[in-house]
């Protein structure tokens, strides 16, 4: 962006009596593109941030200074701007170096400073506020922020506005022919309405044409515009020496930048590695569960299964004991295991005295049931045997090592309560 220079030496109106001299009643506003780097520093002297304040800056004093409009981060004002021109149809990306602000000076000549210190603190920082308000207005863009210097020798003031108007243009790119004048004729009116004596200065052209020299009729500094000083030679030898010690801190300050980006993005760069090791543990692990949900399913099935078989096996001995418990009293040879039913169906005893020595009416009454309780027996013994082979699948399930800890401390009570003693 081009430099927004407001020529601050021209009158209200052209009229037949013309000098070479700068008006020292005038009111000067000027206007300086600022990059992000630049803003930065334009941000700490504004804002009298950070241990490196000027030597020409009276501290005792700085109480004094009133912060009217803070400035947000620059960040979010460059975030803004690419937004802007965005919607502005911009496709081209903004530059690194592109202006993010423009960084703009309120002072006045040694007449025009003397008889607005005669106002108020409240009323100079109203005059400021008003002028501020009414440039942002006239350039169509926002105004960030606005700090009064009353610890300085001459009183001023500094104001930020963002680098690009509503519209997505550029502030260097609406500045044609003439918005500088006009600007300077707002800045003279908004202020002769705080103090009358304020006035407008005299056109460049109109003091080139009474005979001064064009350097004389440039825009002068922040420090050139304060009070003539007795020794301004040296003064100036001293504000160059001072300039030349910011511009090494600002070549230090921008090297430590870079490698601080540099750190930064090694940083990112180790985030990002680790991010995509860490998606690939996810897919992983997401595998690893659901092949582990599988063999639990299948653990669980099992554990089913053999808990039915179990509960089966128990019934049926609940039905063996309670038909035996019947019976005893008259099968006691059943209990030794000696009687039996051949092929024929008939019932094999090693002693039939006991048998024989029965009343035939009772030995009527009880023989279908003998038979049918040696039947169950024989059958009960077949059981067992298959109970036994279950069992031995019961052990081969226990020497798995995917089962869960449910499943296995089911097995394992299958197995102390049924397997081999």
């Amino acid at each position: 962006m081009k430099n927004l220079t407001l020529d601050t030496h021209a009158p209200l109106t052209v009229g037949a009596h013309l000098s070479s001299a700068a008006n020292p009643r005038a009111v000067l506003v000027r206007l300086d593109a600022r990059s992000m780097s630049k803003a930065k520093g334009t941000r700490a002297h504004d804002f009298r941030l950070g241990n490196k304040i000027p030597k020409y800056v009276d501290r005792s004093r700085s109480h004094l200074n009133s912060t009217l409009i803070p400035l947000r981060p620059l960040f979010q004002i460059r975030d803004e701007n690419a937004r802007l021109r965005e919607r502005a149809g911009r496709q081209r990306a903004m530059k690194s170096n592109a202006a993010v602000v423009s960084a703009a000076l309120i002072a006045f000549g040694t007449e025009a400073a003397k008889l607005f210190e005669t106002l108020p603190p409240e009323t100079q920082d109203a005059a400021f506020l008003a002028l501020a308000q009414a440039i942002a207005a006239r350039l169509d863009t926002a105004l960030e922020s606005l700090v009064v210097h009353r610890d300085e020798t001459a009183l001023h003031a500094h104001f930020i506005l963002r680098g690009y108007t509503e519209t997505g243009l550029a502030l260097s790119d609406t500045m044609k022919a003439g918005t500088t004048s006009e600007l300077q004729d707002i800045a003279a009116e908004v202020m002769a309405r705080f103090h009358p004596g304020i006035e407008r200065g005299h056109r460049k052209r109109d003091r080139l044409a009474a005979g001064a020299a064009y350097s004389d009729t440039l825009h002068r500094s922040v420090r050139q515009l304060h009070q003539d000083l007795p020794a301004e030679i040296e003064a100036r030898q001293i504000e160059v020496r001072e300039l030349q010690a910011e511009k090494a801190e600002l070549v230090a300050s921008n090297e430590a930048e870079i490698a601080h980006l540099a750190k930064l993005q090694a940083r990112v760069d180790l985030f990002e590695r680790e991010e995509k090791r860490l998606r690939a543990y996810e897919a992983r692990l997401a595998k690893r569960e659901e092949e582990t949900a599988r063999q639990r399913s299948e653990a669980e099935k099992m554990t089913r299964l053999a808990r039915e078989r179990l509960e089966a096996a128990e019934r049926m001995h609940v039905a063996f004991e309670t038909a035996r418990a019947g019976l005893e009293s008259v099968v006691g040879e059943i209990d030794a295991g000696t009687m039996r039913v051949n092929e024929n169906g008939k019932i094999i005893l090693n002693n039939h005295a006991p048998l024989h020595a029965m009343p035939k009416t009772l030995l009527d009454g009880l023989m279908p049931s003998m038979i049918r309780l040696v039947r169950l027996i024989d059958e009960t013994d077949k059981q067992a045997a298959g109970l036994d082979r279950m069992m031995s699948r019961v052990k081969e399930f226990l020497g798995r090592d995917d089962l869960t800890q449910d499943a296995r401390r089911d097995a394992e009570d299958l197995w102390r309560d049924w397997g081999p003693q």
